[in-house]
């Protein structure tokens, strides 16, 4: 039964408590001789346990023994916080060319909102001039009379007296001549 437990254990990492200096001893006691120091957050393979000790492997192949209750499953707090810093400084380096960008393109836009304000004022000063200069040409229009047919009274009446007039004579040529045509040259009425 204990070698099938075995290879299930040899799949296990295990990490040295934070903050701790630690014998790899050659034996599973305290008096026995030191293989390595290992420090707080060294990976080591968990190989075998017995009672208060374990055997691990170090990432540079050294075998030994340590106790078991200095052993822990997960990565002590103080390196991954490492890591998560390391993690951060890189980070923080390739977002440092995205904000000078992110800062140019902010300028950017800054400038085209003033440029649009700018507009938006000349155009609205535009549109005032332009209302002005629709409602001076309406002025000058009823000034004038443009767009309405005015004719004064006398011309109308000296018009329409003309036109009766020769009318008038035209009609009596056009007689006498009718007339003429039919009595043979001779003026009768």
């Amino acid at each position: 039964m204990l070698l099938v437990v075995t290879p299930g254990l040899r799949a296990e990492t295990v990490f040295v408590t934070d903050e701790l200096r630690l014998r790899l001893q050659a034996e599973p006691t305290d008096t026995s001789a030191v293989v390595a120091n290992l420090g707080s957050g060294d990976r080591l393979e968990l190989v075998d346990r017995a009672g208060f000790y374990s055997l691990v492997k170090t990432a540079d192949g050294k075998e030994g023994w340590a106790k078991t209750a200095y052993l822990i499953t997960e990565k002590p707090a103080r390196a991954q916080l490492l890591e998560l810093q390391a993690e951060f400084t890189a980070l923080q380096d390739s977002v440092g060319p995205d904000k000078l960008e992110l800062a140019s393109v902010q300028e950017q836009l800054q400038a085209t909102g003033q440029k649009l304000e700018q507009s938006q004022v000349e155009a609205s000063a535009r549109a005032a001039r332009l209302e002005q200069l629709e409602q001076e040409n309406v002025d000058y229009r009823q000034q004038l009379g443009i767009g309405e047919w005015k004719m004064p009274w006398r011309w109308a009446a000296l018009g329409i007296g003309f036109s009766l007039l020769a009318g008038i004579a035209l009609g009596m040529l056009w007689f006498d001549s009718r007339s003429r045509k039919r009595h043979g040259g001779f003026r009768i009425y």
